[in-house]
């Protein structure tokens, strides 16, 4: 304060009138844009604050950083999002506990931490006003007010700028709440995006088996579902139905799915060796064991273990299996302590287990642990649905492995002779027909520009003969027999042994059936048996399944 000519003290004239204040309330107040606000302050203060400009920005704590959000002089006024390193000795003296609420610089060397950061968005800065602003208790950020020439503010200029500290907030407060709605905005739309990504990832391996066997849809929900825990899970179907690609699909959709997948044949591991390769063992443990040895479930920790064809194992090892499954421990050969695992269990087999429990071979209690979650695949024969498809990505395989140049397609013929066979061998047997098809017809060079496949060739293991026998013998036979489907009921059955009564029989059947086994009033149904128990006494009595006598009733009959 200074005395006037008249003896009067009068406030210096940047201190401002009461209307002078009203008018800056109303100058920051009358905008929501934050450099549009404080270039309009700058205006209405130009003969009050010697200030050239005007910044906001805030502390970024993750990224250590400060960010510049306005930049305004009495030219002009622009939005930024400039973001400037800490470096991380001075990261402690941003610590708002250390710093005043209004701080007077009088040249910006003096404070280092925005001598650090400053220059590097605006130039030319000397001294300025520093103003923390408050909203709640909570700090939301910094509004400076510059020069370009030292010592350009006094005390009394950041007592003025401080009484407006609550308009500035609330600015400052708009732009960081409209910020961090966007912020927020896009953080969720990446969100999902990374949510569906992951969904995709995820369900990508279900979506290839869709593709290629369209059946498999029917059991989407189930696998998504079951996938997503570790029950054990145990595949039921004939050989060659899929249950390996079922296993590697459940266990890719699994939160396991970056973990190991341990694929163990049960059936082709020696009796001798089962334990041993399962649980393995210790240096010493026998003869030949000169180091220690990893076993099958302890490769699988963490991960999944496929025991396929578990209906093979010796009830010994059963013994073993089921306290596995029981403690998640085990004992590896000539060890003396438990090695515990995390291993979800998935096991198949074509094999019927409920007649094994029955016969002894099968361990009632393991099968009761595996038959948790059981999923049963139809043998191909009964999903004809999925034999296009199936055969389209088999042809892409062996494209692949055999370098075609293009992608062999079949014809409306082919196609057509692959849905009249009834695939005892399923998808395996498809795909062995479609490689033999290929090498035979067109080779290897892949040189044709569209290879197309006009005729499938099924083999002489498709045929139904008697194929024990020499074409004499035969003969020799069918004229000593004589016998026709529809004389079988005028026999004198006790002039018949029972293998030619039998084989008599399953020959009815099949031409009945149309050379069909499995499936819906399939020769083997008809039978009232399994469809791979039907087969095996087919090649018992000497049987084989033949087009020929599918296609020709009479030329069967004549045989």
């Amino acid at each position: 304060m200074k005395e006037s000519s008249a003896g009067v003290l009068e406030a210096p004239p940047f201190l401002g009138s009461r209307l002078t204040r009203l008018a800056g309330f109303e100058a920051l107040c009358s905008t929501l844009d934050l450099p549009g606000a404080h270039f309009a302050f700058l205006k209405n203060f130009e003969r009050e604050v010697p200030a050239h400009g005007v910044f906001v920005n805030i502390y970024d704590r993750d990224e250590k950083a400060v960010r510049f959000l306005a930049h305004a002089t009495c030219e002009r006024a622009v939005s930024l999002n400039e973001v400037v390193p800490l470096p991380e000795k001075l990261s402690h003296e941003l610590s708002y506990q250390n710093r005043e609420t209004c701080l007077v610089v009088d040249k910006i060397r003096t404070d280092p931490v925005t001598l650090s950061v400053l220059p590097k968005v605006i130039a030319g800065v000397q001294s300025y006003v520093m103003l923390r602003l408050m909203m709640d208790g909570a700090h939301l950020g910094v509004v400076g007010f510059y020069s370009p020439r030292p010592n350009a503010f006094s005390k009394e200029h950041a007592d003025f700028i401080q009484s407006f500290h609550n308009p500035l907030a609330l600015v400052v407060a708009r732009v960081i709440a409209s910020r961090l709605k966007t912020l927020n905005k896009d953080l969720l739309q990446k969100n999902t995006a990374l949510e569906n990504q992951v969904k995709e990832v995820t369900q990508a391996p279900l979506s290839a088996l869709i593709g290629a066997a369209p059946s498999f849809e029917a059991l989407a929900p189930t696998l998504k579902t079951v996938a997503q825990h570790d029950a054990t899970v145990l595949i039921l179907g004939d050989s060659g139905t899929g249950k390996d690609v079922l296993a590697n699909v459940i266990h890719q959709m699994s939160r396991r799915k970056n973990a190991p997948f341990v694929k163990v044949n049960c059936g082709a591991i020696p009796a001798n060796l089962i334990e041993s390769e399962f649980f393995g063992y210790e240096k010493g443990a026998f003869t030949d064991a000169k180091t220690r040895h990893i076993g099958f479930f302890e490769q699988a920790d963490g991960g999944t273990i496929f025991l396929d064809e578990i209906g093979e194992l010796p009830l010994a090892v059963q013994v073993k299996l089921l306290r596995v499954l029981q403690h998640k421990c085990f004992t590896r050969l000539g060890g003396e302590r438990d090695i515990v695992v995390d291993v979800r269990i998935i096991a198949a087999t074509n094999r019927d287990l409920i007649a094994m429990l029955k016969e002894g071979a099968f361990r009632e209690d393991l099968y009761y642990r595996l038959n948790i979650f059981p999923i049963r695949l139809l043998p191909l024969c009964e999903r004809r649905g999925d034999i296009a498809a199936l055969a389209t990505t088999f042809l892409k395989r062996l494209a692949k492995k055999y370098r075609f140049k293009c992608v062999p397609h079949l014809s409306e013929k082919a196609l057509a002779t692959l849905n009249q066979y009834d695939w005892p061998g399923n998808a395996r047997e498809l795909e062995n027909v479609l490689e033999r098809t290929l090498l035979g017809k067109h080779g290897t060079s892949g040189d044709s520009p569209r290879v197309s496949i006009d005729e499938v060739v099924l083999g002489e293991d498709v045929t139904f003969e008697v194929s024990r026998e020499s074409e004499p013998e035969r003969k020799n036979r069918d004229q000593k027999e004589e016998v026709s489907p529809q004389k079988v009921n005028a026999f004198a059955f006790e002039d018949m042994t029972l293998d030619v009564l039998e084989r008599e029989y399953f020959k009815v059947l099949l031409i009945s059936t149309n050379g069909r086994i499995a499936g819906e009033n399939g020769a083997a149904q008809k039978a009232g048996l399994h469809p791979n128990t039907f087969r095996s006494r087919l090649q018992k009595l000497g049987l084989t399944l033949t087009r020929r006598a599918v296609v020709s009733e009479e030329e069967t009959a004549g045989h």
